[in-house]
């Protein structure tokens, strides 16, 4: 019954999906390295702004990030 997905084409937006990953998987790694590159960054800065004695660093009003 293994066989039947693939006669049925149910497999097949996972197949596309598999193959535009692997086609753009130079791009998904520039953006993943860039996007962690990015935090480290800002979380270095954080932490020397705090290290300074800067009484707080600055955070957004609304986000993920807000609550810290």
């Amino acid at each position: 019954m293994k066989v039947m997905p693939h006669f049925s084409g149910d497999n097949r937006p996972r197949i596309e999906s598999f193959e535009w990953c692997t086609e753009n998987l130079e791009l998904l790694t520039e953006k993943r390295t860039s996007a962690a590159q990015k935090m480290f960054d800002k979380h270095e800065t954080e932490q020397k702004a705090k290290k300074k004695g800067k009484a707080k660093v600055p955070r957004p009003k609304k986000g993920k990030e807000a609550s810290f």
